[in-house]
């Protein structure tokens, strides 16, 4: 019995590998892919960057067709294939006489017919031809990394090709989310941005980061097509119809070997530990040693802009943070990589300090609001979350301990906060830090004040009876508006049902 069962299960292991086997999969690229993909992205540059689209578009378009067909003549055995080419270049034809985002969008879902065109499974239904072409729009996305991913497998061996490799991944997050960060600081810091303004004024002869951008973009685009153009081993199925079983393992290992691996992740920390640096730099000189702004940029442009980019910033590192690490670090190799992140914890925790501070700024000069009351707590509950992450790694934690403890302190907070009189902790604050009171705040806003409701009769009495604005012109809308609070809180505690304590100890204070 056990016999029989280890032979089928030998059996079922050969079934599998020869579905493995057999399974198509997309032959390696030649220098003719990479010789016309640099062609095409210079082409589509000079033809479609930073100009209006004109019939150089339809040229570029005509150029891609062709460098299909030319790749792989296998596209035009069938007669639906050559039927789609003739149609493809009648269609530039088209844009060549004036370009629009219809002959745009029947140019794409044409190209798309003609890689699945030669495919065995395609017919003359339309379903079929309908199915396959949106089975291979999303190689545009991803048949690229894929294939960089796959570069050291093809090569069998050849250096270049997996330094190249290498190069490509374990760079790719360390610049990207570097440059990510930078652009969330800029938006939430005027001086950085005015900084990073001069910076690209000057001409340095570098492309613009747009430039680069497009390139990329079109790199994706035209990569996707002329691959689809190379026939696969074994048959003649391409890649839109193909389920690729190494596709996920290669995506996988790129990943876990090349995007998240310990040098990719050295190499981040060090960039993001510079990035955060740079702007607690900023944060430290202008916040907490008060030194003056320069001139055009006031707390409301510093403070107000930099709250929500800053905590984006923290989300995203926390993210980051969570997808590098593992739950423990026990290995000699980690150390240097756990030291960074203990760092950029830190650095992080200083940001998001200093949005708070900045946020305290903001209130001085423009009173307090319940919005500005939720992203304090918010950005006390981001650095919190930070903390328990550096301790979830100091400590050799689990995820599950994570999100309890995170759990506990949103569900802490959150019921705290059921026994805070917000309404009146608003209400003290504008009116001790009013510009009437004495304080560098706005003048005060009774009506907001009123729309807080009852909570608000204790701040009103006090502004009504201080000596700083006994008698003024304010103080008599503000006993007006104190006697409609006192009457109404006095109509609800009449009533049983509406009774509550809380309006109890404010109609003592009344």
């Amino acid at each position: 019995m056990s016999g029989t069962t280890a032979s089928s299960s030998a059996q079922g292991s050969e079934d599998q590998s020869d579905v493995r086997e057999q399974a198509p999969s997309l032959a390696p690229p030649t220098a003719a892919h990479f010789s016309l993909a640099v062609a095409l992205v210079a082409l589509g540059e000079f033809a479609l960057f930073d100009v209006t689209p004109g019939a150089a578009a339809g040229l570029f378009s005509a150029a891609l067709v062709l460098s299909m067909a030319a790749l792989n003549p296998k596209l035009l055995t069938r007669r639906s294939g050559m039927i789609i080419f003739i149609l493809l270049l009648i269609g530039c034809a088209a844009i060549v006489e004036e370009p629009s985002f219809l002959a745009l969008g029947v140019g794409v879902a044409g190209l798309a017919a003609f890689t699945v065109g030669n495919h065995e499974k395609i017919t003359a239904n339309a379903v079929s031809w309908l199915h396959g072409s949106l089975a291979f729009l999303p190689q545009i996305l991803i048949r690229l990394p894929i294939d960089l991913a796959a570069m050291p497998r093809w090569a069998k061996g050849q250096r270049w090709s997996k330094g190249l490799a290498y190069a490509s991944w374990v760079w790719f997050v360390p610049l990207t989310m570097s440059l990510v960060f930078l652009a969330l600081f800029a938006s939430a810091n005027p001086i950085l941005s005015k900084w990073l303004g001069q910076l690209s004024a000057v001409d340095t002869g570098l492309p613009q980061a747009t430039q680069v951008f497009f390139w990329v973009m079109l790199a994706f685009f035209v990569w996707a097509f002329l691959r689809s153009a190379a026939t696969s081993n074994g048959d003649n199925s391409t890649l839109g119809n193909q389920k690729d079983f190494d596709d996920a393992e290669l995506v996988t290992k790129a990943i876990r070997k090349g995007l998240l691996s310990p040098a990719a992740v050295c190499r981040s920390l060090l960039l993001f530990n510079a990035v955060f640096a740079l702007q607690n730099a900023l944060d430290y000189r202008f916040l907490w040693l008060g030194e003056a702004l320069p001139v055009g940029v006031t707390y409301a442009d510093y403070a107000h802009a930099g709250t929500y980019p800053l905590a984006a910033s923290a989300l995203l590192a926390a993210v980051f943070v969570l997808l590098a690490f593992p739950s423990r670090l026990r290995t000699r190799g980690s150390r240097v990589a756990a030291a960074l992140v203990y760092l950029w914890m830190a650095q992080t925790v200083f940001l998001v300090a200093s949005a708070i501070q900045r946020m305290g700024l903001y209130i001085d000069a423009y009173a307090l609001t319940h919005l500005r009351v939720v992203g304090l707590a918010v950005m006390g509950l981001i650095a919190a979350g930070l903390v328990l992450i550096a301790l979830r790694i100091a400590f050799g934690k689990g995820n599950g301990w994570l999100v309890n403890a995170n759990a506990a302190v949103l569900l802490g907070t959150l019921y705290t906060a059921c026994f805070v009189d917000i309404d009146r902790i608003i209400a003290d604050y504008n009116v001790a830090n009013c510009r009437e009171m004495g304080g560098n705040g706005v003048p005060l806003d009774v009506k907001y004040l009123q729309s807080l409701g009852p909570s608000a009769i204790p701040a009103l009495k006090s502004f009504e009876t201080d000596p700083e604005t006994l008698g003024s012109s304010k103080a008599w809308f503000v006993v007006k508006s104190r006697a409609k609070l006192a009457a109404e809180l006095r109509r609800r505690q009449s009533d049983w049902r509406s009774w509550t304590y809380r309006g109890f100890r404010l109609g003592k204070l009344s």
